[in-house]
């Protein structure tokens, strides 16, 4: 892994990396991304007492949450998508999906609202 602790991505966003390579697959025109999924901007672990590294609401912690997309040794992971997108005819709800659901434009994966398989969605402060 890069410099971050363990899964963890360096907080100062040393870990960020994104690639992209354009290419045919079965007639079908792809953009490969090849990512860390580490975020390019300090990200550091707040709001959270009693997580390691992490602080109370408003204070700042001493690492992030941000994780590695895999375990490889460079800590990077290739998706590949159209790169012609076009949009679905249907929707799909997506409020109670585990995992990864979208990718920003940095290789940093974008979640759902829920935090386990029961369905427990985030909680906010209002």
């Amino acid at each position: 892994m890069p410099s971050g602790s363990g899964l963890y991505c360096d907080q100062c966003g040393a870990d960020a990396s994104y690639s992209e390579v354009l290419d045919y697959d079965s007639n079908i025109l792809l953009r490969y991304i090849t990512t860390t999924g580490c975020p390019n901007h300090y990200s550091v672990c707040t709001g959270k007492e009693g997580l390691t590294g992490c602080s109370s609401i408003g204070e700042e912690g001493t690492a992030s949450e941000a994780q590695f997309n895999s375990a490889d040794d460079d800590g990077s992971t290739t998706i590949s998508i159209p790169a012609n997108p076009v949009f679905k005819s249907s929707t799909t709800d997506v409020e109670c999906e585990m995992g990864a659901i979208a990718i920003a434009l940095n290789g940093v994966g974008i979640f759902g609202g829920a935090v386990d398989t029961d369905c427990t969605l985030v909680r906010t402060l209002a």
